[in-house]
């Protein structure tokens, strides 16, 4: 479904004829945040879907902040040098002869007192990662990251979920409806029912295949 197609059906959702009630600015803002409760609804059943890296040299440092304007890459704030960063899935070494290899990943931990009792690992508060030791000057750290959503409703291709993109315009509808004051019960029954569907599809995965596999671990 192309950015158009998604406003077009919106447009139908709503049957709001006034536009000086339901302007194209709202259509768009309700759009955004439709699209942002779409992704966040899949980044709940699969982190890795929109998952992309940041690769990263902090330094001999024990912290780097994410978003000072000092730092060559800057995940967050708003200056960002790349695509913001919603959620931090994991930290790994990359290799120094090889940067298609990861030699470790970093622990992720819940404190900066729990960095003390876990090497190689890290804490994020706020825009600030804190690692455990100071870092070697020349090692590079890739971040893998959920990124932060954006809806560009001109846009000719929005993600592959395709073919559950209608959800994105129900969800937009739900907004709009806070503001209209109209339920729509038959709009959120088919809501619920599509997103049953789409957290089904998303647990068994695209590649069938992967559900019917058994690992094999040899205890002895």
């Amino acid at each position: 479904m192309t950015g158009a197609e998604l406003k077009a059906l919106f447009n139908e959702y709503c049957d709001e004829t006034d536009e000086t009630f339901l302007t194209s600015a709202n259509v768009t803002t309700y759009l955004k945040i439709g699209y942002r409760e779409f992704r966040n609804f899949i980044n709940q059943h699969d982190p890795f879907a929109y998952a992309t890296t940041a690769d990263i040299t902090p330094g001999a440092v024990s912290e780097y902040d994410l978003s000072a304007a000092a730092n060559a890459v800057r995940l967050l704030g708003s200056d960002r040098t790349q695509d913001g960063m919603s959620r931090l899935l994991k930290i790994g070494a990359v290799d120094g002869s090889d940067s298609t290899k990861i030699n470790w990943y970093l622990q992720g931990v819940q404190s900066r007192q729990a960095l003390q009792d876990n090497e190689s690992s890290y804490f994020l508060q706020g825009s600030t990662v804190f690692f455990s030791n100071d870092l070697a000057s020349d090692l590079v750290l890739r971040f893998f990251y959920v990124p932060m959503s954006d809806l560009n409703v001109a846009a000719t291709f929005i993600d592959d979920f395709e073919e559950w993109h209608d959800i994105i315009a129900m969800m937009a509808y739900k907004h709009y409806a806070i503001r209209d004051a109209a339920d729509n019960v038959v709009l959120v029954n088919a809501l619920n029912a599509r997103l049953a569907q789409f957290a089904e599809y998303l647990q068994a995965g695209r590649v069938v295949e992967m559900n019917n596999f058994v690992s094999y671990v040899d205890d002895n």
